[in-house]
């Protein structure tokens, strides 16, 4: 099941120029690839997974750095989906990159926990096995900037902290970082760059899809972006320019 012509055709567009600029940004601001990384993609099937691994495989036809693509698709019996593993597996050979799908496992789900969270740390074991499993160093998923500023409105609204999810993330406890090519990439640059190349994208039949807070801080992105069509870059910016001496501090900053 072939992409036909469209595979590895780069238009001039500027949506294109700006996806582009915002992936090569994010690799060089955040050294998110070095030589002789091998690298396993979180190949999902919807949009942002497609065009993370289409953007990494051409990159991996460059002579530096010199790194390796494998890409895991994770099933799920816990949500359903409607996936075609065919489509997934001809995208991926035909760029190049080796592709596996898997299913994840986990134990009966906690009535003390979401379905949701359940699902997802059923599927993050599963992306850290295969990733141990094929020796890889570096686990990349599709996050763009939109999900990222999504993420600090629902941390600081649900839990009262400043915080998103991070280009690259190391943690003592596993033995690779976790990156995010696409992380100053903006979702509509993103959907465009599919569309335009005929993906066909996972479609999701989650019960539970409307559980979430998503949506609506997507919306409040939206509103910022009538204040100031530069909302998006200033948010971020945001995040690694806080000014500590204007924030209050319990106790008037004295120790007890």
């Amino acid at each position: 099941m072939s992409n036909g012509q469209t595979t590895h055709t780069q238009t001039t567009g500027t949506n294109d120029k700006k996806l582009y600029r915002a992936f090569s940004q994010a690799l060089k601001r955040y050294c998110l690839i070095e030589d002789g990384d091998r690298i396993l993609i979180g190949l999902s099937g919807g949009k942002d997974s497609l065009v993370l691994t289409e953007l990494l495989s051409q990159r991996m036809r460059v002579d530096k750095p010199k790194f390796t693509l494998k890409a895991i698709h994770i099933t799920s019996k816990r949500i359903g989906y409607k996936t075609d593993i065919d489509y997934l597996r001809n995208f991926c050979e035909e760029r190049g990159v080796f592709f596996e799908a898997i299913e994840a496992t986990g134990d009966k789900a906690d009535s003390n926990k979401s379905i949701c969270f359940a699902c997802s740390r059923d599927r993050r074991k599963a992306l850290f096995e295969a990733a141990e499993k094929y020796g890889c160093n570096k686990i990349a998923l599709g996050h763009q900037l939109d999900d990222v500023l999504e993420t600090l409105f629902m941390n600081m609204t649900y839990h009262g902290t400043f915080g998103a999810v991070p280009p690259l993330l190391k943690l003592d406890h596993i033995p690779f970082s976790i990156i995010r090519p696409l992380y100053l990439a903006n979702e509509d640059d993103v959907a465009a760059y599919a569309k335009s190349r005929g993906y066909k994208t996972t479609l999701k039949e989650c019960p539970h899809s409307q559980e979430t807070s998503r949506t609506s801080a997507k919306m409040l992105i939206a509103e910022f972006e009538k204040l100031n069509k530069n909302a998006r870059a200033s948010l971020l910016k945001a995040m690694s320019n806080i000014n500590q001496q204007y924030l209050p501090k319990e106790n008037g900053g004295e120790k007890e």
